[in-house]
């Protein structure tokens, strides 16, 4: 069977081809994260519901919806360096119906390192690439829109090894000397989307747990890795790990060097601290959307909106609807 991201690719061939997102005039994608399928299995079990609460996730999203164009999640789908076939087989189940054929891309967050630092499930299940570039189109068909999956996860200090940024120092380095990366930002056209399980250090996310964003030295690699890239090029960057923060809404704390939009969600199924009524019952994920003024045009896209989704874990359904953006 295909690992995940190289069986989402081809599936990304036929999405592109679409007649509605040939060129389309607006498009959205799907970010989640830290579903932690088998958690519950751990012997100090505190919540139950990783597993349901991911499937519900999955059931909750619209599949006749001719806007989307791919689903991201960003890191942390196992536990414990365990557990991706497992998640990979509900992903597959989900992807398979026959209505629905929406691409479906995971990267690495910390959790695919503990206990398995060579990442060998992940390169088993998901991808021999722990970082890749997704280019939403090819040479006649797709909006000119590139996702970088970024990887800033780590075994020990959070990316940070020996608290040099050691990890996110590859990550760039081979995002950098892919052929994708260079075709992509050779082209002025393209605009990027950033993904990366690992926040940045921003005055919004000060008071959290320090292992829950980029290390000093990580965080001067990313800076100077935005920069080359160029900010006027980045449409946003999603980011996740931190699942006790709720993100209400985009404010002036919420952009990186004064520009970038930054969105973090971190509930694709993981319980800690959900907020809602029903403390274990509601999980969420964005959907953000990108449009262009120009007809039939394959550029020039900006940010337009970004919803963040809470589901019902018992009933699959959307209960609530905020517009981060």
């Amino acid at each position: 069977m295909a690992k995940l991201n190289d069986a989402s690719k081809q599936q990304l061939k036929h999405r592109i081809s679409d007649i509605y997102l040939r060129k389309p005039t607006e498009f959205s994608i799907i970010f989640l994260a830290d579903e932690h399928v088998g958690m519950n299995e751990r012997p100090d079990v505190i919540c139950k519901y990783e597993i349901k609460s991911y499937k519900a996730i999955l059931k909750s999203i619209n599949s006749r919806d001719n806007t989307l164009m791919a689903i991201f999640s960003g890191g942390d789908e196992g536990d414990r360096g365990r557990h991706l076939e497992q998640f990979v087989a509900i992903t597959n189940n989900f992807m398979n119906n026959k209505s629905y054929r929406i691409p479906y891309f995971a990267g690495i967050g910390n959790h695919e390192y503990k206990e398995d630092t060579s990442l060998s499930q992940y390169k088993k299940y998901v991808s021999l690439k722990l970082n890749e570039v997704i280019k939403l189109y090819d040479s006649s068909f797709g909006p000119k829109v590139a996702v970088i999956m970024l990887n800033t996860g780590g075994p020990a200090n959070d990316g940070c090894l020996n608290g040099k940024g050691a990890i996110l120092k590859n990550s760039i380095l081979e995002i950098k000397n892919s052929a994708a990366y260079k075709a992509v930002v050779k082209d002025e056209a393209v605009k990027i989307i950033i993904d990366m399980h690992m926040p940045p250090r921003m005055n919004k996310f000060k008071g959290n747990p320090p292992s829950h964003v980029l290390c000093p030295n990580a965080e001067a690699l990313f800076k100077n890795f935005v920069n080359d890239i160029g900010k006027n090029r980045i449409l946003f960057i999603v980011t996740h790990h931190n699942h006790i923060f709720i993100q209400t809404k985009i404010d002036n704390k919420c952009f990186y060097l004064n520009k970038i939009p930054v969105f973090l969600t971190a509930q694709g199924g993981n319980c800690d601290k959900v907020y809602s009524s029903d403390k274990r019952s509601k999980y969420s994920y964005y959907k953000i959307e990108m449009s262009t003024n120009t007809a039939s045009s394959r550029d020039n896209y900006k940010l337009k909106n970004a919803y963040r989704l809470d589901v019902d874990v018992n009933t699959s359904k959307v209960v609530k609807r905020i517009t981060i953006y």
